[in-house]
């Protein structure tokens, strides 16, 4: 009878054993997994961050070169308009001295 004892706890540890390594396998892919997912997230923020910061045509070079067309337009506009309402007042002076 040992020797049946000794043998059933020996089958049941090999069945442990294979079922903990097939545990560790499963364990080891997902792991290999959330790194290959890792780096490509690293990736993509690496690309976000060239998008946003490269010096010619991120988002930020790009806001910039904007803002001064903005001010240039702006000003274009002010004279417009100062060159406007003095025409009209001289226009309007005319009209009330003849």
């Amino acid at each position: 009878m040992p020797k049946t004892t000794s043998t059933t706890a020996t089958q049941k540890l090999e069945t442990q054993k294979m079922e903990i390594d097939f545990e560790l396998q499963k364990i080891s892919m997902g792991i290999d997994d959330v790194k290959e997912k890792q780096d490509e997230m690293a990736n993509d923020v690496k690309k976000i961050k060239d998008a946003v910061y490269h010096h010619d045509q991120g988002i930020y070079s790009r806001l910039k070169e904007i803002e001064t067309w903005k001010k240039s337009i702006q000003k274009a506009m002010w004279m417009v308009a100062s060159t406007t309402i003095g025409l009209v007042i001289v226009t309007i002076w005319k009209l009330i001295t003849k």
